[in-house]
């Protein structure tokens, strides 16, 4: 068995934006269970936030073949957090 550990640059210029969906898929169409954090992406780069970790299977059963498909990704969803304007969100 597989964990998955994503590590993401993220940020969001104008302020207000916050994760919605963070989720795992294979080329199967199989997803996995959702991620998110409730806080505001920052305004600027700082660092890295890490989702998941290597025991961590987000709810899939992986093998080795699983993770070296070439459709083997992930979906992020950004929102727009209350109060908020219209936040540019990047990766």
């Amino acid at each position: 068995m597989f964990g998955i550990r994503i590590e993401l640059k993220r940020q969001a210029p104008g302020g207000g934006g916050v994760d919605d969906q963070i989720q795992r898929f294979t080329a199967e169409q199989k997803r996995s269970r959702f991620k998110f954090v409730a806080t505001e992406w920052p305004v600027s780069l700082v660092g890295t936030h890490i989702y998941g970790d290597i025991t961590d299977s987000w709810g899939l059963e992986l093998t080795k073949a699983d993770v070296e498909k070439r459709e083997f990704g992930v979906a992020i969803s950004v929102k727009k957090a209350a109060g908020a304007s219209s936040p540019l969100a990047q990766v």
